[in-house]
């Protein structure tokens, strides 16, 4: 069997942004078992996708949709390749949300669920075999004008999987400044994480689970890619780096003794590291940047996200990871399900105890696939998504489609915009002026490939988010209420 991996071209970007992991495990997976697999990331225009299409004559097509920004893309690349008869999947966190507005828009033929190593292996054995994929399991398709879902197929001991093939791609398509680095390249340790978040994907498609690759191979494509194609950090894209300090610190100790010098970042979870010395080792080994999801100082919140954090354990695990020379990353969210005025203001209060460590700050957005999403849509407090097209213009994180808050708009807007524009100008690891200057560029090299209709829709949509901005200035009493001062 010969398939064809698109990652599709996210909104507002010229490139992909992140090399595609999970499509290359899958390719990899597939190729290690006898199959041919291509994986195609330069597809900007339909041209491209057409010429890449007929190059490879794939008997399968598949478009990986990590989130909704690439769903217009992979709408185009699906038209394409229906166009030349190939049978096309769809797979990917966002994908596994909504199987039945991908059918029911004609977009695929099938939906891969949750994760698709062995899935996408058993419908390249079941093509070599010409049987059909019906019994596959992990599978949505359609039969009769309604959606088919097959049996759930149980997580994977990823220890079957074989080392990642970089040779699939061209790393240095993404290697990214980032903390410190000039050659950053994301890549992963594990899936899951232990997590129930209310907000989150992963209870759904990981069961809360975290499972981990082989530490030896993790090292082995690490300084691959160092010697390869002179990588000088590492972006670990894993939902949870660490499950407990044994584990951190076997990996510590890894790249330790095996002499990998890099910077690297991750993703943790207050609470789990809890000594100064830990975080010392996690210097020593080159980690340069934590990132912690907290996302509301509102008790209140807490509890309906299920995500409840002791505020002393916030502030004892952000300071000692600022004392080993780590940047600590926390993320928030505003505009949460009836949070208030006072919810909020819990949230800036504990923002200012953090100081000037760096805080990223996103708009709440009703997702697919999540437990609070399924709540606000059968309490009718959030409209459910009907189309994938309606699906494609919601912006994660940017733009809520449903206000669902207690909190007047201009108030989220504007304490929204404070701490983004506060953390573009004020607070990076690098230079602000650099790190604005590189976001100008990435945008306007995007308006560049979307040819001149996309250009100006992409550069009408610039002008109105630097007007978001300049609001921040025409709401002194929303800033007063807050205390939104530059003094930091």
């Amino acid at each position: 069997m010969k398939a064809l991996l698109f990652f599709p071209q996210a909104e507002l970007s010229y490139r992909p942004m992140y090399a595609p992991l999970g499509i290359i495990s899958i390719a990899s997976y597939l190729n290690a078992n006898g199959h041919k697999v291509v994986i195609d990331v330069d597809n900007a225009s339909p041209k491209k996708i057409r010429e890449s299409i007929l190059r490879n004559q794939p008997d399968l097509v598949g478009i990986s949709v990590i989130s909704f920004a690439y769903i217009k893309h992979a709408i185009r690349i699906s038209e394409i390749a229906k166009s030349l008869s190939k049978t096309v999947v769809w797979g990917g966190g966002m994908a596994s949300a909504i199987p039945e507005l991908i059918l029911e828009n004609g977009s695929a033929d099938y939906v891969s669920l949750q994760e698709g190593e062995q899935t996408w292996l058993e419908m390249a054995e079941a093509f070599d075999r010409k049987e059909d994929f019906d019994e596959i399991k992990g599978l949505a398709y359609s039969k009769d004008g309604k959606t088919v879902r097959t049996e759930v197929r149980p997580l994977l001991d990823l220890a079957v999987l074989p080392k990642l093939d970089w040779t699939l791609i061209d790393p240095k398509k993404f290697l990214t400044p980032i903390y410190g680095c000039k050659r950053s390249l994301n890549i992963f340790w594990s899936k899951g994480c232990i997590g129930n978040c209310s907000f989150c994907y992963n209870a759904a498609f990981h069961c809360s689970k975290r499972r981990q690759r082989p530490l030896s191979y993790v090292i082995e494509e690490m300084k691959y890619l160092i010697d390869t194609y002179g990588v000088d950090g590492f972006e670990f894209t894993d939902d949870l780096m660490f499950e407990n300090t044994e584990q951190m610190r076997t990996f510590c100790h890894a790249l330790i003794d095996n002499d990998i010098r890099i910077s690297w970042t991750g993703y943790e979870r207050i609470g789990i590291i809890n000594e100064q010395e830990d975080y010392d080792l996690l210097y020593r080994s080159g980690c340069r940047c934590l990132m912690f999801g907290i996302e509301t100082g509102s008790k209140r919140m807490q509890k309906k996200l299920h995500k409840v954090i002791a505020e002393e354990k916030m502030l004892s695990n952000v300071a000692m990871c600022h004392k080993a020379g780590i940047i600590p990353l926390s993320t928030f969210m505003l505009g949460l399900p009836e949070e208030t005025p006072e919810d909020l203001l819990a949230t800036v209060n504990l923002l200012k105890k953090f100081g000037s460590f760096m805080v990223g700050m996103n708009l709440y957005t009703p997702q697919p696939g999540t437990e609070l999403f399924d709540d606000l849509v059968k309490s009718k407090k959030c409209p459910p998504l009907r189309s994938l097209q309606q699906c494609a213009k919601v912006r994660w994180g940017d733009k809520q489609y449903v206000h669902i808050s207690a909190i007047p708009k201009k108030e989220l807007q504007t304490v929204e915009s404070y701490y983004r524009f506060k953390g573009m100008f004020f607070q990076n690891d690098t230079s602000p002026g650099k790190h604005f200057f590189d976001t100008v560029q990435n945008v306007l090299r995007a308006m560049k490939s979307n040819g001149l209709v996309g250009f100006f829709v992409t550069g009408a949509r610039i002008f109105f988010t630097l007007l978001k901005f300049l609001q921040l200035f025409f709401h002194p009493r929303i800033r007063k209420k807050y205390g939104l001062y530059f003094d930091r």
